[in-house]
């Protein structure tokens, strides 16, 4: 097996991982990136929308929670 692999040279720019890489940093450079502003804009709408959201829908469980617990108990 030394016999083998001693008369081949490894060589790393055709490597298959190499090569993906490379590709990989190309493609990369052709992305459209957003601007610090726009990142942060984004990124508090994301925050604010989150925060929204889990209020209506822990109203919504309260709401929920409390008319099954006045119905069982009227029921029961």
């Amino acid at each position: 097996m030394a016999k083998l692999l001693a008369g081949k040279k490894i060589n790393l720019r055709d490597s298959r991982v190499a090569r993906y890489f490379r590709e990989t940093w190309y493609e990369l450079k052709k992305v459209s990136w957003p601007t610090r502003a726009e990142a942060l804009n984004l990124t508090l709408m994301v925050i604010v929308m989150t925060s929204f959201l889990s209020i209506v829908l822990s109203l919504m469980d309260w709401v929920f929670s409390s008319g099954m617990g006045l119905l069982i108990g009227w029921l029961g």
